[in-house]
Order: structure tokens, then sequence, then C-alpha cells
């Protein structure tokens, strides 16, 4: 019995030592205050989308003390607290309009310690004043002060505890399409979703295979995600394609995805003939309000001409030499493949002349021997050991090609370089003939003008093949622009040979 009685003794003594702080729930006395209080925790925040009428937010109020003692407690708007905690926190809040919300439930009786009031903010309102001139929904908040006759509101180091600041977050409700290129088998997927929890009826139009599709540069973008508009002649989806969900066209409350699977049937396409398909998703409504839709416009190119990659056994000197015959049997074998679209290599003087010009400081790293057929490459960078360029290189980095002149080009072939493991540093090119450029050797600069860019094609070396083909549509111009879209490994890119073909 004497233990007990020294533990209990201690309990005491050490219970009401305590400063009266309410905020816990051993205090001997009774108090009152916000849950999420604005001292403690910053301004409370309401999510909510432009598409909702109103948002409903309950506010919550706890009883500390040993008796928890019952209480009628009420909420009250006073923008008292609001210059308070701007001169306490450095910040310039302002009274939300009284319009934009109502205390549906102002008082409340405690039950089992807690009790619950309601804010209706009006979304509709908030919206409308969100866009007047200079203001900033975020600067905007609705202050409540605790009112209490039978029980204290607490206090932290006399700072009260029976305000509460809380602010609307409004966003604006959008769709997102995303999409991936063309498989093996010929499968492509594009997907409509709703990037949060979908409460409203969802329904939109999606057209597949559109060919009116306007020449600006909002709908010349391709499934890859290219950061260049291009022109395209645009074609109807070929018979026997098959549209998964194909009628589907809305999304009920509750579910925020859609998937669409297009199979192209295998059929035999016209050699240097490029296939664009678009497919645009339009008049967006979301609980009966129009929503943007971000890349609501997505196209595919099939079979952009003849491509073809090889993987060629690795060579003592790290490279291949095409001017002194190291390709042999296996590249002459690809290249008779072109000999039926009429395609002449351009004589290797007049390579000699043509400029290779990255967009880098470092580009003159044996940038001449893009075009000499010596054998040697040009890098970029390598690893960034004293070669480094200018630009993060495991992002994405352009080079131009000027011919000199206006010349008929309807085809690439490009030669890269391969380790000892089998892994090469190039992996996507993508090639574009421009009309007009501007560029200055040594600098990191290639202007044009983005309305007349012409997409010729991609090359997908995987990280392996050395050698890629290419053809294409026949074009006039000086110009070529190359952009490095993926590196196997971040710090280098290495060319060892471009051919260009008539």
């Amino acid at each position: 019995m004497k233990n007990k009685y020294i533990v209990s003794s201690l309990a005491l003594a050490l219970l009401f030592s305590c400063v009266p702080d309410h905020r816990d729930f051993d205090m001997p006395d009774s108090a009152v205050y916000f849950t999420d209080n604005a001292e403690n925790k910053g301004v409370q925040e309401v999510l909510m989308y432009d598409v909702q009428s109103d948002v409903e937010v309950p506010v919550y109020v706890h009883c500390s003390g040993l008796n928890g003692s019952t209480a009628t407690v009420s909420a009250a708007v006073s923008e008292e607290y609001i210059a308070i905690y701007n001169e306490a926190k450095f910040t310039e809040l302002k009274a939300l309009p009284e319009d934009c919300y109502t205390l549906e439930k102002n008082s409340d009786n405690i039950v089992d310690r807690s009790a619950e009031f309601k804010i209706k903010f009006n979304v509709e309102n908030i919206v409308a004043f969100s866009k007047q001139e200079g203001v900033n929904i975020d600067d905007y908040v609705v202050s409540l002060a605790l009112v209490s006759e039978d029980i204290q509101v607490a206090q932290v180091k006399e700072k009260s505890l029976g305000y509460y600041l809380i602010r609307p977050d409004l966003r604006e409700a959008t769709a997102k399409v995303t999409a991936t290129g063309i498989d093996a088998e010929r499968k492509m997927t594009i997907v409509v979703e709703l990037p949060f929890d979908n409460k409203w009826d969802f329904e939109y139009e999606i057209e597949f295979g559109k060919t009116d599709v306007p020449n600006d540069e909002a709908h010349l973008q391709t499934s890859r995600g290219n950061l260049f508009p291009a022109k395209y002649v645009w074609a109807e989806l070929p018979e026997g394609t098959v549209i998964e969900n194909k009628e589907v066209k809305t999304m009920a409350a509750g579910t925020n995805r859609v998937e669409y699977v297009i199979t192209f049937p295998e059929v035999e396409w016209k050699a240097r003939t490029a296939y664009n398909y678009a497919f645009e998703i339009s008049d967006a409504k979301l609980n009966g309000k129009s929503i943007t839709v971000e890349n609501s416009f997505v196209s595919c190119s099939l079979n952009n001409g003849v491509m073809e990659a090889i993987q060629v056994p690795y060579s003592v000197n790290h490279t291949w030499y095409h001017a002194e015959g190291f390709l042999n049997d296996e590249a002459d074998h690809y290249r008779k493949k072109l000999e039926p679209y009429g395609l002449v290599a351009y004589p290797e003087a007049e390579h000699k002349s043509y400029v290779w010009s990255p967009e880098s400081t470092q580009n003159g790293y044996w940038r001449e021997h893009v075009f000499s057929g010596n054998g040697k490459h040009w890098y970029a960078a390598w690893n960034n050991n004293g070669y480094g360029v200018d630009i993060a290189l495991s992002g994405k980095l352009r080079a131009v090609i000027d011919m000199g002149k206006k010349q008929d080009v309807g085809g690439l072939e490009m030669w890269t370089r391969v380790e000892r493991n089998g892994i090469g540093d190039v992996q996507v090119v993508e090639f574009y003939a421009l009309d007009k450029c501007v560029y200055k050797k040594d600098t990191p600069q290639i202007d044009y003008d983005p309305t007349d860019v012409t997409y010729l094609g991609t090359l997908d070396f995987n990280g392996k093949n050395h050698l890629g083909y290419l053809t294409f549509d026949p074009v006039n111009t000086q110009f070529i622009l190359v952009h490095f879209i993926e590196q196997t490994r971040k710090g280098s890119i290495d060319v060892n040979e471009i051919i260009i073909y008539k």
C-alpha cells in the first residue's frame, strides 16, 4: 500500500503543477479549441474545382481537461484574427467576401469532447470573384472565432486557440490525354482521364482518323511528344483498323479513365510514303460545364518510309570505317534494299563541304568527321570529362546539317558508335527538314520558323544498333534538323557517319 500511495502522490503533484496549456487531454481545467488551429498548423485549405456548385467543409472543436465538461459552443465570422495572423506571419491575408460562403452550422453541443461546425463555400461566386482584376484568391480567407459561455477557450502562451482560418484552394478541372506510339504488333493506346477523384458525369467527343486538321502549331505534335511541330498530310484510318471502346464517350461519376486500344491492319504500305493519323478529343464537359483537355490532339505516323537498323559486330577500333571498306557485305546487303527507291548517295567530296553544327559551345570536337568518311567520329561529350557540353545531355540535344544549297533529299543513313559491351550512346533520333535556318557555329543557337518544319522520320537504335536507314517523301531543303531525344547513358552522344540520299 505504501508504494501505491507514493505513485499516486507523484502523479497528482505533476498534474497540478502544469502550466495552463489546455491543448493536452490531462489538464485539470476544461477548455475548448479548434482542432486545426491556424496558430499551430497554418491556414487550413479546402480543395475545390471550378466545375462544382458548392463545397461543404466540417470544422471541429475539441474539449480538453479532466472533467470533460459539456457545453454549447458557437462560431462567428471575425476578421480580428486576420490582422493578428498577418502581423505574426508577415502575410497579407484578406477576408473572403460574404457571398462566397455560408455558416451552415454555427453552434453545437459538446458530446464526447467534440463539437462540429460547417461552412459551405459557393464555388460559382468564388470563381467569379477570382476573375476580378487584381484578385489573387490565395490571399483570401474565412476567419472564425470560437465562442463559449460555459467553458473557457484554450490558450497557449497567452495566444488564443479559439480562432480558425480557412481559404479556398481553387483549381481548374482539366482532362488529360496520353498516347503511346505504334508498337511491333501495330497497336497504339490512347488514354483519356481525369487526374482527380471524379464525382461528376464527364462527357466528350473523340474523332479517330481526323483529316481536316488545321495547319497550326497546336495541332502539330506527334504521339512521341516531339518538341517541334511538323507539316503533315493526314490520312483516314486504313480499312480493317480495330478500336476498342470506340463508342465510349462518357465517364460516369466514380470513374476517371477510358482506354482506347487501336490496332492497325497488316497491309502493304507504299514505300517512301508517310501515313499520319490524327485523333482529337473535343467538347469536353464535366458536371455540364466545359473544361480544358490537355493534349487534346494526338497523332502518330505509320511507316514513315523504310527504316532499317542493324547490329554490326564490334570492331577493334571501336568504330566502323566507311571509306576503308570495313562494312563489307552486311552493310551492302541493307544498302541494296534501298536501290528500288532510286536513292543515290551524294559524292564524298560534297559531303565534306556540309556543316554539322550541334547546339553546344563544344560542338567543334571532331565536328568535321560526321561527313568525312574517314572512320573517326564526332563526340558531343564523353561523360563530361573534358569534352562536356554546356547543356545536360541526359536530356535532349539538337544539331543542324547545312548542305550549302537546297537539294532534293529522300533518305538518310546514320552510323553510331557502339562500345565493347555492345551498348551505344545514341538511342532515338528524329529528323526534320527546315525551310529556313539561322545558326552560329560553336554556339548553342539554332533559330528557325516553327511553322516551316517538315517531319522526316525517326530512327530507334535501341542502344545496340550501329546503322540506321530512313527514307521518306522527298523534300527540297538546305537544312536538316537532327534531334537526339534519347540516349542510353548520360553524358555523351557519338555519331560516326551520316550519309544523305537523293
